[in-house]
């Protein structure tokens, strides 16, 4: 039987080849966020703010030649 769609395998083809590599780039990059977030820390919570890592080096930059008087 001769079928009207010879390109059918070759769209099948490239289907699959096109779910494999979304599902590894997922398995690949999905984690990137997490790393990201453990970069800069909760060091405390004051009245239920979160003061980060970040949060505190700004604060040093900013005030530390006032702090040292």
């Amino acid at each position: 039987m001769i079928s009207t769609f010879p390109e059918t395998k070759t769209g099948l083809r490239r289907g699959l080849a096109a779910a494999v590599t979304g599902c590894v780039a997922l398995l690949l990059f999905g984690g990137l966020p997490l790393l990201a977030q453990e970069a800069n820390p909760v060091l405390a919570k004051v009245n239920g703010a979160e003061i980060r890592q970040s949060d505190v080096a700004l604060a040093e930059e900013e005030l530390g030649p006032s702090l040292a008087q």
